[in-house]
């Protein structure tokens, strides 16, 4: 990029940045009435390579609306400008003041932080969602403000795994996803933030990548909206399936922030009966129908042969 052309994108991001500024002072203006050019300014602020650095923010907020306004605060601001971003039907929040943000697209991801600390490497073996609520496992809703990314595995001990697949008493517990049109866009630039900085946490990755492993097909997108745990309006379901599959192309890993969620809902799976229902869908997903008849014509001739020579030899 020629160096005009980098003075006129710089002075095109400030000019946005003054957008934001005033928005936050100007409720009732006209300008602000076109949600268009609102949306578009706020997904150009979250793009990797627009970010402004938070201190220089700090020093044009003071010089300007800070003078109008004493008591105002830029992170309040950057929260009212930001609040329909979330990819998390739920409202964003930074629990730890202390920190000291880089840019936008820092601070945002500062929200997603989630309490627990354990990580460890992504597990090899995946279970799509269509596979865990066939073992007997609901999704539900999880709804903790103080930790938005978290999710919970939960079972009752007391109930024997052929029991818990009727009265359905274990399930998962994972954030309402909000996916909306601007939805890919920022989890890609959160993704990329947490690959680019050395020392930054894997929040929304692990998060990515916990999706990417109960996402397979389009059932397990029907399935999740129908357990109220994924709201999206992209169209089809294959939409939001392709989003997940392919999202994490070229990802590393460094930590997964689900490790002992995972290692429970894995144990769970290798008990008897729910791995004998898991296996039977895969070999139902992965085999024609064609194969399954052939199977069980074998397998009705075998009955039948069984059922004769114990006829004739009774006889």
């Amino acid at each position: 990029m020629a160096t005009e052309d980098k003075v006129h994108e710089s002075i095109r991001i400030l000019i946005e940045v003054a957008y934001m500024f005033q928005y936050g002072i100007g409720e009732g203006d006209p300008i602000f009435d076109n949600i268009l050019v609102t949306h578009d300014i706020k997904n150009d602020l979250l793009l990797l390579q627009n970010q402004i650095p938070f201190f220089i923010l700090e020093i044009l907020f003071r010089l300007t609306v800070k003078r109008i306004l004493n008591h105002a605060s830029l992170t309040d601001l950057v929260f009212y400008f930001f609040k329909d971003m979330n990819i998390i039907n739920s409202e964003l929040t930074i629990t730890d003041e202390t920190i000291e943000h880089c840019h936008i697209l820092g601070f945002f991801q500062s929200g997603y932080r989630p309490r627990a600390t354990k990580r460890g490497r992504i597990p090899t073996i995946s279970y799509s969602a269509t596979e865990i609520a066939g073992a007997g496992v609901r999704f539900k809703a999880q709804r903790d403000e103080s930790s938005l990314l978290a999710v919970k595995f939960k079972q009752l001990s007391f109930v024997p795994g052929l029991v818990n697949l009727f009265v359905r008493e274990t399930c998962v517990k994972i954030p309402v996803l909000s996916i909306k049109n601007s939805t890919p866009s920022l989890l890609r630039n959160l993704i990329a933030y947490e690959q680019c900085y050395p020392l930054n946490r894997h929040y929304v990755t692990s998060f990515a990548f916990l999706m990417d492993r109960l996402i397979d097909t389009k059932d397990d997108v029907s399935l999740l909206v129908r357990s109220k745990v994924l709201q999206h309006n992209l169209g089809a379901s294959e939409d939001v399936t392709n989003l997940f599959n392919n999202i994490c192309n070229g990802v590393v890993l460094r930590d997964f922030y689900y490790t002992e969620e995972w290692r429970q809902l894995d144990e769970y799976c290798n008990q008897f009966w729910p791995s004998i229902l898991i296996s039977l869908r895969r070999l139902y997903k992965s085999t024609t129908w064609k194969t399954l008849t052939v199977i069980a014509a074998m397998i009705i001739f075998a009955v039948t042969l069984v059922q004769t020579i114990y006829t004739v030899h009774n006889g």
